[in-house]
């Protein structure tokens, strides 16, 4: 469910961009504790590279990925929060990979590794990777 009004611009936005370059699904569930993924999406087979028109965002969806827009700088905690999605999401992907009687790491590899971005304007703390530091006092 979409609270916010930038939350539901920017999922339909995402939605007309990406649509036709693969499958886009709105707020898709993840187990655990019920969450929802902004917008998760998949690449068309058919497209081998990067769709060079929409710039940046092509290149950040080469591969199938998890996708989540924010309006405002977001902080440590809002960074947790999408890692806790993304691996709840590989908890999915393990527990499927059990009943169809395949190795965790070929799914994986199989789906290309479904990497989290998050788009926000700026960052109120600095982060390497998927590891966000602790702001460093400068006195």
């Amino acid at each position: 469910m979409t609270r916010q009004p930038h939350d539901q611009f920017a999922k339909q936005y995402l939605t007309e961009l990406l649509t036709p370059h693969g499958q886009v699904q709105i707020s898709r569930e993840v187990t655990s504790e019920v969450r929802q993924v902004d917008i998760w999406f998949l690449p068309a087979p058919s497209e081998s590279k990067p769709p060079q028109v929409l710039g940046l965002l092509g290149q950040m969806v080469s591969t199938a990925c998890l996708l989540e827009p924010f309006r405002n700088a977001i902080g440590i905690m809002a960074v947790r929060n999408c890692l806790l999605k993304l691996f709840a999401l590989y908890g999915d992907l393990q527990r499927k990979a059990r009943r169809e009687v395949r190795p965790v790491a070929n799914l994986i590899r199989q789906r290309k590794a479904h990497l989290r971005k998050i788009l926000s304007v700026k960052l109120t703390c600095p982060v390497y990777g998927f590891c966000p530091l602790p702001v460093q006092a400068t006195y």
